[in-house]
C-alpha cells in the first residue's frame, strides 16, 4: 500500500508530504524485517526452549503412568 502512494503519481507535488511519509512507513518495516531476521537468536532459544519443555512433560507423563502401572498390580496382588 506504501508504494502504491509513492509510485501512483511522482509528479503531484500536492502530496509530497503524503510520499514522505509513505516512504518513511516502508523506511521502518525495512528496519522491523531486518530486526526480526537478524535477530533469530531470540527466535531460535525461544524454539528450543519450549521443545525442551515439551520433551519434559512426556517424560513425567510416562513416569506418571508406570506409577499407576505399578500400583495396579500392587492392589491386585495384595487382593489375590
Amino acid at each position: 500500500m506504501a508504494w502504491n502512494i509513492v509510485l501512483l503519481d511522482p509528479t503531484n507535488n500536492n502530496n509530497q508530504t503524503t510520499r514522505v511519509q509513505a516512504l518513511s512507513l516502508i523506511n521502518d518495516c525495512y528496519k522491523y524485517q531486518m530486526d526480526l531476521t537478524t535477530g533469530s537468536v531470540i527466535i531460535t532459544d525461544a524454539v528450543k526452549m519450549v521443545t525442551q519443555k515439551t520433551e519434559q512433560l512426556d517424560t513425567l507423563k510416562k513416569l506418571d503412568e508406570k506409577i499407576e502401572g505399578i500400583e495396579e498390580e500392587t492392589t491386585t496382588n495384595g487382593v489375590f
